[in-house]
């Protein structure tokens, strides 16, 4: 494995530039700091007012849209920072509890200023613990020193944790033979009750190397945890008193303030001595309204570092918050009481010491005049689209990477997701997964319009068993074989894979295999082998900052204990993983035909960040995780035939789509739909895992056509769970009805597939069981500037047939009607024209049982 090498200097020199920002501008001239002073920044859509007042100085005091009023209702910072010493010794500073030299405010235009706090004294507090570094407190005691005892350890319960240190090998008490240490007579994996801790920590005392103990009575060398759930189990760690803090540190804070078109953009900048590190930092806009005054927060995991606030009734001003970073980098926005936005990001190389860090992106907050959910949207889509590094690839009807068949997807099964209701040998088995496939691709038919089944398959691998066995004869013993264990080993694929594959696609089928993005198997011979321990994710083990470049601060692996194993968490950043994340996938596709693959859990995984020093990216913080994948999937595109592969990760997570995979798993659709409205046209989103389980006959129509009216693409079910099901005559119904929305997917792709999801569509339908959706094409005439809405009843009408009526605001809809222009309403699959209207659009209809109707809105002249 190639390992990149950097010097402390090259170290220190990245600090220096974190994000490629550059110091901010000097000082040019110093605000009065009298108690009423501020500073105002105003265009002609936003005015923005700062206190320069020394007690409050930097505080946001007004923020108000032309002809407006100030929606801050209670002042309040606009950041804070952690700071972190040697020993683990941390310091919050802030605004309001900074103590600094300085407090300078200058402006040299009417929306460019800078506030600076400068020479701040950061008072460091000492660790309240000290969680144990490995190696340096195991090799201190096998090096001879004095033992501690009782009365000098602090001892620290990790509930639901396991030690993630090493197992003190010793006498080979473990069940079925094992290698570590066990305390006879108790441990809940030997059948017997747990072990005292009283008695463990005695017995860690007295051995060697010993630093933590687990209730299932193993000892270990060195620090750290990982989580456990498989069932109740706690580790208890050997912290010794916490060290003094260091002397206080001195940094400098600007905060680079730019209005721009209404949008006020807030850029941090850091200056210190180099006895602190930045760990991470937080711009926050609070007090914008006043709780229970009607107000909702605009927020989805499709889009996490934007943020918003609007009254539903559009009654009220909306509030737009989001960090404008292309990369993704890592962080957390959130609400919080008092109407308060902030995001928190986690500073690049977190461990090294302070010079200067800029940041390399705004956080940006804007007001809306009675804006609503899909005008914060649209804000940040008119922002992400052009710039983010993850839609750099463009619409998807413009790229030529894609296969012709991909927008034609409308419908996703799986099998085995879940438990598999027939056993694990024949779920993933290939002549059964074909046959009752093809049987389902056979009874629903979707390639006489143009439609095509996709099927996500799970265990197509040996996962451990003998080739041939059918999943019966595993290769090892006190470990499991199966489902989530071996990986990476995915070959050979089981007898008559590729064959099956091929059936399926001769019959219009598309068809992907599950991978693992992450988890590597510690217990194969592969782990050992290839010492895959160095390219495992790392953590801190404390947040400290690193005290010269021949001692790194201590990290500790990656480590998850599910199903009977032990799996290490692998870097993406490291050659290794990649080339194996390369390399599996292009076998996959090249060698046994699959039309792409299925890659889990590198959107919705563990924590996105690692701490090692030599794996290829920043310490902590950074896009790396995202931009690694990308580097990972470029490669594989480019050895593989061109446009003929999909690529699905799970998670509707922003940063991992467009140029390293196509289809996210993961869609909300019992939410509005974010993903559609900002991401529409330029990616595709389906079901997620365990979404869709109702009956064929039960809700399962209604599911799909909830995932229809947000954009998404149909299913991801399992279709053992409906065997039987869709081949009953007493369903026929039910199966019409979803070839009938496949067919309006692929008749109105141009808005449902290359378009974007718009306002919720109030049907007026007093029996609540008719449902709709609106999509709206941008692409340029003679199409452009129209909307399809699709209006849908996903059951047998009732005795009294439900009824919708249509009130539809043009503009609310995102068409431009010139003062000449007109709508004209058309049916849009039979072309009839159902109405011309020079101001909102209305109509009215009966749907029929298991009826579907699109309505085409297009301005004309």
């Amino acid at each position: 494995m190639k390992v990149q090498v950097r010097t402390w200097a090259a170290v220190v020199a990245a600090v220096a530039v974190a994000g490629i920002g550059a110091r901010a501008a000097p000082i040019a001239a110093t605000a009065d700091h009298s108690h009423d002073a501020t500073l105002v920044l105003s265009d002609s859509k936003l005015t923005a007012t700062f206190s320069t007042a020394n007690a409050s100085f930097g505080f946001l005091f007004g923020l108000t849209r032309a002809g407006g009023s100030n929606l801050v209702a209670t002042p309040g910072p606009i950041w804070a920072a952690t700071l972190v010493g040697l020993n683990a010794a941390s310091a919050t500073i802030s605004p309001e509890v900074s103590n600094c030299t300085g407090l300078h405010a200058s402006q040299t235009s009417p929306t460019l200023a800078t506030l600076v706090w400068s020479d701040c004294t950061v008072p460091f507090r000492a660790a309240s613990s000290v969680a144990a570094s490995p190696p340096s407190s195991a090799s201190a005691r096998e090096n001879g020193d004095s033992v501690t005892t009782g009365d000098n350890v602090t001892w620290v319960e990790h509930k639901a944790s396991n030690c993630a240190g090493t197992c003190l090998p010793k006498d080979s008490s473990g069940p079925n033979g094992g290698h570590c240490d066990r305390m006879p007579g108790c441990g809940h994996d030997a059948g017997l009750p747990y072990c005292d801790p009283d008695a463990m920590k005695a017995r860690c005392l007295a051995a060697q190397g010993c630093t933590a103990f687990n209730t299932n009575g193993y000892l270990y060398a060195g620090g750290g945890v990982a989580p456990f759930s498989e069932y109740p189990l706690s580790c208890f760690t050997d912290t010794p008193p916490p060290p003094p803090p260091p002397p206080p540190a001195t940094v400098t804070v600007t905060a680079s303030l730019e209005l721009t078109s209404g949008q006020l953009g807030i850029t941090m900048s850091f200056e210190g001595d180099g006895r602190a590190s930045l760990w991470d930092y937080t711009v926050t806009v609070s007090g914008l309204a006043n709780e229970g005054d009607g107000y909702t927060t605009a927020s989805t995991n499709a889009a996490r570092q934007f943020l918003g606030l609007y009254d539903p009734h559009g009654a009220a001003d909306a509030v737009y918050f989001a960090a404008h970073d292309p990369e993704h980098t890592v962080k957390s926005c959130s609400t919080s009481g008092a109407k308060s936005f902030n995001c928190n990001m986690l500073a690049l190389n977190a461990t090294l010491p302070l010079q200067r860090y800029t940041a390399a992106f705004p956080v940006v907050v804007t007001v809306l005049d009675g804006g609503d959910w899909w005008d914060l949207a649209s804000v940040y889509r008119a922002w992400v689209l052009p710039n983010a590094v993850w839609t750099r690839m463009g619409r998807l009807d413009a790229r030529t990477d894609l296969p012709d068949w991909l927008e034609n997807i409308t419908l996703w099964v799986n099998n085995n997701w879940g438990g598999d209701p027939l056993g694990p040998n024949y779920g993933g088995d290939p002549e059964y997964v074909k046959n009752e496939v093809l049987t389902l691709n056979t009874i629903l038919d979707l390639p006489s319009h143009g439609g095509h089944l996709a099927l996500h398959w799970y265990e197509w691998d040996t996962l451990g068993y003998a080739l041939g066995s059918n999943h019966t004869k595993c290769d090892r013993v006190g470990a499991p074989c199966g489902f989530d264990t071996h990986y990476p080993d995915y070959f050979p694929a089981r007898v008559g894979c590729k064959e099956s594959i091929a059936a399926m696609q001769a019959a219009g089928m598309r068809v992907i295999p599950y991978i693992n993005g992450q988890l590597y198997d510690t217990l194969i011979p592969r782990y050992t082998k290839d010492n895959a321990f160095p390219a495992v994710q790392k953590f801190v083990v404390n947040k400290e900052m690193q005290p010269d470049p021949a001692h790194p601060v201590a990290v500790t692996p990656h480590l998850e204990h599910f199903d009977g194993i032990t799996s290490a968490v692998m870097c993406p950043a490291t050659d290794y993983w990649h080339g194996i994340m390369r390399d599996t996938v292009l076998e996959i596709v090249n060698d046994l035909g699959f039309d792409g693959a299925y890659v889990d859990q590198v959107g919705n995984g563990e924590t996105r960040n690692c701490a090692a020093p030599n794996h290829n990216h920043s310490i902590n913080g950074g896009a790396f995780w995202a931009e690694a994948f990308d580097k990972i999937m470029t490669e594989v595109r480019a050895g593989v035939p061109p446009r003929t592969t999909m690529y699905m990760t799970e998670g509707t997570v922003e940063e991992v789509s467009g140029p390293a995979f196509d289809i996210l798993l993961g869609l909300a659709w019992t939410e509005l739909p974010y993903w559609h409205a900002i991401y529409g046209g330029y990616g595709y989103a389906t079901g997620r895992a365990g979404s869709i389980r109702s009956p064929l006959a039960g809700g399962l129509c209604s599911e799909l056509t909830k995932q229809f009216m947000v954009g998404g693409t149909m299913g991801w079910f399992t279709y053992q769970n409906y065997k039987g099901q869709f081949p009953d005559p007493a369903n026929a119904a039910e199966v019409k009805y979803i070839q009938a929305l496949s067919r309006a997917r692929i008749a109105a792709k141009g808005w449902m597939v290359h378009g974007r999801a718009t306002r919720t569509l109030q049907l007026n339908d007093t029996s609540g069981l008719i449902v709709g959706g609106c999509f709206l094409r941008e692409k340029p005439a003679p199409e452009g500037n129209s909307v399809v809405c699709a209006v849908a009843l996903s059951q047998a009408a009732p005795a009294t047939a439900p009824t919708f009526s249509l009130d539809i605001a043009p503009e609310k809809y995102g068409l431009v009607v010139p003062s000449n222009g007109k709508v004209v309403l058309t049916d849009f699959e039979s072309g009839a024209t159902l109405g011309s209207f020079t101001g909102n659009v209305v109509h009215s209809a009966t749907m029929p049982s298991f009826g579907i109707q699109l309505l085409k809105l297009a301005v004309q002249p």
